[in-house]
């Protein structure tokens, strides 16, 4: 966000997770890191309801955020995938001053999405999303993320009927509007490609423009402070990562990770000849990276089931 504030999805736990995360008392929850006060750490943000919200089924996954600049408050939105319930998109808003959250509603996706892994809101309750999988059964759905059978794809909410928009992807993860609205890139974990495609204004298509060489598979995006450049957290090692996600012991199996960065031009395309490794990590330091996020010369790296990674970036340049 503008203000340097960022919002975190944690306690994940779908498919063979789900009986760690139970017997480990994982619970969904969402977070905040403030870039201004780097000292204060990570903040376990409080959620108020007065409705229907099961704490117990959150299990928090993609995230996206609209920000009033003019208020200071933050609409909050995050895919839960609640065990034995269909998936939904859960609806806050962030006050800053109390540093709270108000569940205002549930927005249903499970009869529609098999596998819902990222969303990009384009304004309140109107939202792009990716759908990693057809297959609702966990190793069919696997099986999906090693053969390129193009049965996942890009949905749009339009707040109130879900619009299938981009079809025939492979695995496609997270995704990303650029800054005018006018193009989306999704990274396509199994192709280790950031497609972009240009968008219908109205949300009923999206033209393919630009395929970008990834080699990583690409997880979540976000863009730079300047939004000059789009960051792309990915896994070098794929099964590597399999390993270190399903061990379920932390620290048992590491996982590579890295942050790419690709410069944008003035039409926020990608220029592909620029593009470069802003991090790399054996696992040691964080295990199978999933997002990236830069303010102020500080760079912030999450993972699926890891740690968080604070960084302060330096130039080489003299």
């Amino acid at each position: 966000m503008s203000d340097g504030k960022a919002f975190i999805s944690a306690g994940l736990a779908v498919a063979g997770t789900i009986k760690y995360a139970e017997k480990n008392n994982v619970k969904g929850r969402i977070l905040l890191f403030d870039f201004k006060d780097p000292s204060a750490g990570v903040v376990d943000l409080e959620i108020h309801t007065d409705q229907d919200f099961t704490f117990k089924k959150f299990r928090p996954h993609g995230i996206s955020v609209l920000e009033d600049k003019k208020k200071g408050e933050h609409l909050v939105y995050v895919i839960s995938h609640p065990d034995g319930l269909p998936d939904v998109i859960e609806k806050f808003r962030f006050f800053p001053r109390s540093r709270q959250l108000h569940h205002l509603k549930s927005i249903p996706v499970g009869q529609h999405l098999s596998h819902p892994n990222d969303l990009a809101l384009v304004s309140e309750d109107q939202f792009y999303i990716t759908n990693m999988a057809a297959f609702h059964f966990f190793p069919l759905a696997l099986v999906e993320t090693f053969l390129p059978l193009g049965m996942g794809a890009v949905f749009f909410y339009n707040g109130s009927e879900m619009l299938q928009v981009i079809p025939g992807l492979n695995n496609p993860n997270g995704l990303f509007l650029s800054p005018n609205q006018r193009l989306l890139y999704v990274a396509s974990f199994l192709d280790k490609t950031l497609l972009v495609y240009r968008l219908d204004p109205h949300g009923k298509g999206a033209e393919l423009v630009q395929t970008v060489q990834l080699f990583g598979r690409g997880d979540n995006l976000h863009l730079t402070q300047s939004g000059d450049a789009l960051l792309v957290a990915t896994h070098p090692d794929f099964l590597q990562f399999l390993e270190h996600w399903f061990s379920l012991t932390p620290g048992e199996i590491n996982s590579p990770s890295s942050v790419v960065r690709l410069p944008l031009d003035d039409d926020y395309l990608v220029r592909e000849g620029n593009i470069t490794e802003m991090f790399y990590d054996h696992g040691d330091l964080i295990s199978g990276s999933s997002v990236a996020a830069i303010f102020d010369g500080h760079m912030l790296i999450g993972s699926v089931v890891d740690s968080l990674v604070h960084c302060e970036l330096f130039s080489l340049k003299k």
